[in-house]
């Protein structure tokens, strides 16, 4: 990331945690984990020319020339220090610095910043050169462009069947043929790449439902324990009651003398064994319970950890499809624009490209063939050794 750009920065608090949800464990489990976003800490904010973010309540954060995952993970733990426990962060870079571009094109200006972009591309934006003379040049990045644009065009076609699959898998039905795999490759050539993909997925699914059965089968067990233990209550009380009435009957014969102290001790001791035996009873239903609880909750994470992590990797799908379909648009705009005139020979020696660059503490100016990279901020100069073409 750079100076300039715009990041948009979300803030999430998962709720249902153990130590608040569990706390009355001889209650029934009803596990129902969610997540609270929190919009004072949440919104777009700019990274400022002394390379940091800042956002209310929380440190200054160092965000340009760092990822999105090393950013993400010092506002994880400045976050965590605010609510008491781990929270989620998640940044997406909305508006990047356009490029610039000034010299002999049919419209100089300012445009968008797309990834992949380099000089010929900002060329072919702006109209094209205004001589025929540098037209020459650029037609020879048409013929590179050309393998570019087909690579972005493989690996666009093979993140949208990978997406179909993830989000049939998520949401449990069948995998929905994206439109727009369908007009890249074809009805047939996508149908293919989803069975591919759907292959590719069939061991971790496997894995997955297993995860899944046995934390099912560990419910199961832990209910049935809790419900045999249960059952075991009626005939205890029936005892104990059959023991008081017996106790209570022997205690009026040994205030009348019929009966001794050692017969009515004997009496009161089976009182008491039965008296136990219920006690113990409710402590495995407490213990049954307990395991019980801990057994659906452990269901519950496995899944909300699943869907957390298949969304994740869907919107990181998404943000690599947003990325390669501009870039694939400008790399076959400049193969249309740049590449039906000439000769696979053909050179040009009074053309230069400079691509001027900030940087925190100054610019650099770097000559270029027009394919380098080009970065946010970027202003492109081209110039000429022939002087009627500068004018």
């Amino acid at each position: 990331m750079a100076i300039g750009d715009k990041l948009k920065v979300l803030f999430y608090e998962r709720l249902g945690d153990a130590g608040d949800k569990w706390a009355n464990l001889n209650r029934p489990a009803k596990p129902e984990l969610s997540f609270y976003l929190h919009t004072e800490l949440s919104g777009e904010f700019s990274i400022q020319p002394d390379r940091r973010i800042s956002i209310p309540l929380l440190e200054d954060c160092i965000a340009a020339n760092r990822s999105i995952t090393e950013v993400a993970a010092d506002l994880r733990l400045a976050f965590a220090k605010i609510v008491g426990h781990p929270g989620f962060v998640n940044i997406e870079v909305v508006e990047r610095q356009p490029i610039y571009i000034i010299g002999p094109v049919k419209q100089p200006g300012v445009f968008k910043y797309q990834p992949g972009l380099t000089p010929l591309h900002i060329v072919a934006l702006a109209g094209g050169f205004l001589r025929t003379e540098l037209d020459r040049y650029a037609a020879i990045e048409a013929i590179r462009t050309s393998g570019k644009s087909a690579f972005s065009d493989s690996r666009l076609k093979r993140v949208l069947a990978k997406q179909a699959v993830l989000r049939a898998e998520l949401d449990g039905v069948a995998v929905s043929m994206p439109r727009q795999l369908i007009e890249l490759a074809g009805l047939r050539d996508a149908d293919a790449m989803v069975a591919e993909e759907q292959a590719q997925r069939v061991s971790v699914v496997k894995a997955r439902q297993q995860r899944q059965v046995a934390l099912s089968v560990a419910i199961e067990t832990a209910r049935r324990v809790v419900q045999v233990a249960r059952d075991r209550l009626a005939p205890l009380h029936a005892s104990i009651d059959l023991r008081k009435n017996r106790f209570d009957s022997m205690q009026k014969l040994f205030t009348s003398g019929t009966i001794g102290n050692v017969m009515l001790v004997q009496v009161q001791s089976d009182l008491a064994d039965a008296e136990d035996r219920e006690a113990g009873v409710h402590g495995t239903i407490a213990e049954s319970q307990q395991r019980l609880s801990l057994a659906e909750l452990d269901d519950a994470k496995f899944k909300t950890d699943t869907s957390t992590e298949m969304e994740r990797e869907i919107a990181a799908q998404q943000r690599e499809i947003d990325e390669l379909v501009p870039t694939l648009v400008a790399d076959i705009g400049v193969t249309k624009l740049l590449g039906p005139t000439l000769d696979q020979n053909s050179t040009i020696e009074n053309v230069k490209f400079e691509v001027l660059r900030h940087t925190e503490n100054n610019t650099n100016v770097i000559v270029s063939d027009g394919s380098m990279q080009l970065q946010p901020g970027d202003l492109v100069r081209i110039t000429s050794t022939n002087k009627n073409l500068n004018e």
